[in-house]
């Protein structure tokens, strides 16, 4: 069995204003472009990961290798993030 592979969708990108780093949608007229998420530092790293197809192994391990944390608390984040972006409609 494969594992599952994420990425963001090609019509939302991410933007630094005023110091803090939002995932803004492009969407076209019509299209529900309201939603904008503020990115924290982790939340930040692991959408610059999921620019391309990446695992949530993957993504944890980065986390792990950025920030001073257990396993189970960046699995338990990135978890969390993904859901957030599946919710949203962010993810391929």
């Amino acid at each position: 069995m494969t594992e599952r592979t994420y990425r963001i969708k090609v019509k939302y990108i991410m933007r630094e204003i005023a110091g803090e780093y939002l995932a803004i949608p492009l969407g076209a007229e019509g299209e529900n472009t309201s939603q904008i998420v503020i990115l924290n530092p982790v939340s930040k790293l692991l959408w610059e990961a999921l620019q391309s197809e990446v695992t949530l192994g993957e993504l944890v391990d980065k986390v792990l290798s950025s920030f001073d944390v257990s396993r189970e608390e960046a699995e338990a984040d990135t978890k969390d993030f993904l859901f957030e972006l599946i919710q949203l409609g962010f993810l391929n």
